[in-house]
C-alpha cells in the first residue's frame, strides 16, 4: 500500500469527535514548502497547538504471520515546533473501529514515531 492522498480525504477518516472542536486543526493536502516531485502530495498539519487525527481501513484485512512485516512513513517537519509528535498505529480494526473518536491512546498492534 502505498499512499499518495489523492482526492483527499476520499477513503481516509478525520477524527472529528475526540477532543472539543476548539482544540482540533485543520488538515491540508499539501506538497509541503519544499518538494522534488509535483504529483508528491502529503498531509499538512494547518494550525500551531492542536490535535489532529485521521485514519484509514485497509483495502483488506492482512495476516503478517511467517512474513516479515515492514511498515514506513515519512514526516517533515516545516514549522517550529514547541512540543508535540507525529506518529503511524495499526490498529486491529473490525467493525468495532470508531472513526470519528480515534486519538490519544486506542489500542494498538504497533506505534512508532
Amino acid at each position: 500500500l502505498k499512499e499518495q492522498f489523492a482526492g483527499w480525504p476520499g477513503s481516509w477518516d478525520i477524527s472529528t469527535k475526540w477532543k472539543s472542536s476548539s482544540d482540533l486543526g485543520k488538515l491540508e493536502l499539501s506538497h509541503g514548502e519544499f518538494y522534488g516531485d509535483e504529483k508528491d502530495f502529503g498531509i499538512k498539519t494547518g494550525e500551531d497547538a492542536r490535535f489532529y487525527g485521521f485514519s484509514r481501513k485497509l483495502d483488506k484485512p492482512f495476516n503478517s504471520e511467517g512474513k516479515t512485516l515492514v511498515l514506513r512513513y515519512s514526516v517533515k517537519h516545516e514549522g517550529d515546533w514547541g512540543c508535540g509528535g507525529a506518529y503511524i498505529k495499526l490498529l486491529p480494526g473490525g467493525d468495532s473501529f470508531d472513526a470519528p473518536n480515534f486519538g490519544g491512546d486506542p489500542p494498538y498492534a504497533v506505534m512508532f514515531g
